[in-house]
């Protein structure tokens, strides 16, 4: 980026301070919608679910943080039927989706919409062919 001008070193600090004062208005907000703050409040359990929504939804983009959100409040509420085996299952899933689809649910998406492209071009080029054809 320096390279194009751009001081890298001011957009970084720029980045940092924005975050910080976005930060600062969030727990201002959160503090006055409680009434209470104290430290316990802040566990680690919240920030392993938001690594958690992180990683089922997709590191990298909206769409994919907001179906994660979704999925990770929503799902182990519809497996409470489950009772002491909830977790479990909850766990299992996501660690198949670990596996399985690294890059989260919305690589689901860019998947099914890579084939949607490839077979278009298939079919252009197939009617490409025909149309030349005597």
């Amino acid at each position: 980026m320096a390279s194009n001008g751009i001081n890298v070193a001011r957009v970084k600090i720029t980045a940092f301070t924005l975050c910080a004062v976005i930060g600062c208005i969030a727990g201002a907000m959160y503090a006055h919608m409680i009434n209470y703050i104290h430290p316990t409040d802040f566990k680690a359990d919240l920030s392993i679910k938001f690594l958690m929504m992180l990683m089922l939804g997709g590191i990298g983009s909206i769409p994919g943080i907001i179906v994660g959100c979704s999925v990770v409040t929503l799902l182990p509420e519809l497996l409470r039927v489950l009772d002491d085996y909830y977790m479990l299952i909850f766990s299992v899933i996501l660690l198949l989706f670990a596996v399985l689809k690294p890059f989260g649910l919305v690589s689901i998406w860019r998947d099914i919409q890579g084939k949607i492209i490839r077979r278009g071009a298939r079919f252009e080029a197939t009617r490409k062919e025909t149309e030349n054809d005597p």
